[in-house]
């Protein structure tokens, strides 16, 4: 099994740049691919966004882990929080075929996160938070 690389920061939007550089920085460890990478990158950093945005709504900021690991053909990103529970299988499809002009802004991160990742795992424990895992499997 593959080393765990960790960082733990917390939920307040200037500290997204220093998650995009972990994974970023995880990649390039594990010699992930550029493209690849930012498929990771974008991934992680839609959840991060939604996460202080949503998660911690109306409540003071807690904690975001990102947890990443390669396997043999696979890169596992576990993303955990302390804020309000939300399954991202139950986010509302977005409607693509509307006009850009007229339409509302945001909707679409959890909808690229589903496009881009191999598999999105959510479950919610009252005691552990929110764990959001991103998979991709790699050829």
């Amino acid at each position: 099994m593959a080393a765990k690389l960790e960082i733990t920061q917390m939920a307040h939007l200037e500290n997204l740049a220093v998650l995009r550089r972990f994974v970023e920085q995880a990649c390039q460890q594990n010699a992930i691919e550029p493209a690849l990478c930012y498929q990771l990158k974008l991934a992680a950093d839609e959840v991060c966004t939604n996460i202080i945005i949503h998660g911690y709504a109306n409540q003071t900021p807690g904690p975001i882990t990102l947890t990443f690991q390669r396997e043999a053909q696979q890169v596992q990103i576990t993303i955990l929080d302390q804020g309000m529970p939300f399954d991202p299988s139950q986010a509302p499809t977005p409607v693509l075929d509307e006009d850009w002009a007229t339409r509302p802004i945001g909707g679409l991160g959890v909808y690229l996160m589903h496009e881009i990742m191999d598999e999105v795992r959510y479950h919610a424990d009252p005691n552990q938070g929110n764990c959001l895992t991103l998979v991709k499997f790699m050829s």
